[in-house]
């Protein structure tokens, strides 16, 4: 079980959404992104690696590395 909290600077669009992908572009989870402070929580957790967390809302795209290690 693994837990990716965040805050933006901004209020973010009922629109906007933040997608997790694997290093070789498999779909992880998809979520709605509500309020300023949030947190995804992934059920099954993420094995050591690269990731990739793409925000996405109207006008703007930005997509960042993390790296897990267990």
């Amino acid at each position: 079980n693994h837990t990716i909290r965040f805050k933006r600077n901004f209020q973010p669009s009922e629109a906007d959404c933040l997608t997790i992908f694997d290093q070789v572009g498999h779909l992880i989870k998809t979520v709605a992104m509500n309020s300023v402070e949030d947190e995804i929580i992934l059920d099954e957790g993420l094995e050591a690696g690269i990731y990739y967390l793409k925000y996405l809302s109207e006008g703007y795209e930005q997509v960042i590395r993390i790296i897990v290690d267990n």
